[in-house]
């Protein structure tokens, strides 16, 4: 009885694997593909182990720019669109829920980090301006959207971490990453200065 239970608890487990697998295979083999430029990120939590930390662009949002909702909360589901612009895509709206697609936008799912509100000055006219009624110049959102570490083989990752953590790199490093129609990503690629480093195999 003990073996019945521990083979229907590996069965259970291995299925529950397999599915995960088989949903990023899809992923990869399905989605659009996008190529996200990185920015620099602080060396001292830049590679863990045989894991590289990335900051994307669109890790970080002004929502005041950007088409779309405008009240985020930490821990929200947030629905970023993209749109290429040169090589790279960029945000250009931020959404509670998924949108209609316009054009040959790409819809990508987050979860929101934090939110910071910075703000502007008080009117020269206004003698009595708490600092919480000050117009709201920028909102900034931090987004995590699952794609911000990526395996390499062990001892590979020096070179990516000086490209990415250094400010006089910052752009040599491109993760192009794919997006199913939930807005769900995976990396897909890493290249380095025009070169594909690391590529993910369906199988």
């Amino acid at each position: 009885m003990i073996a019945l239970r521990i083979a229907l608890i590996v069965i259970i487990q291995l299925a529950f694997l397999a599915q995960m697998i088989g949903e990023r295979a899809a992923i990869l083999r399905e989605g659009a593909l996008i190529l996200l430029k990185t920015e620099p990120i602080d060396p001292r939590s830049l590679f863990r182990g045989d894991y590289v930390v990335l900051n994307y662009e669109i890790n970080s949002l002004d929502i005041a720019i950007l088409e779309g909702d405008d009240d985020f909360e930490r821990q929200q589901d947030i629905y970023v669109a993209v749109e290429q612009s040169g090589d790279f895509w960029r945000a250009t709206g931020a959404y509670y829920q998924s949108p209609k697609i316009v054009g040959d936008q790409v819809i990508i799912k987050g979860r929101v980090k934090s939110v910071r509100a910075t703000r502007g000055a008080c009117e020269e006219d206004d003698p009595f301006c708490p600092a919480d009624e000050r117009p709201v110049k920028s909102m900034i959102v931090r987004v995590d959207y699952g794609i911000d570490s990526y395996f390499v083989p062990e001892g590979d990752g020096k070179a990516i971490e000086t490209a990415i953590g250094n400010q006089s790199f910052a752009g040599r490093v491109v993760v192009q990453v794919a997006v199913d129609e939930n807005g769900t990503s995976a990396i897909k690629a890493l290249i380095l200065d025009g070169e594909t480093l690391y590529e993910e195999n369906i199988f």
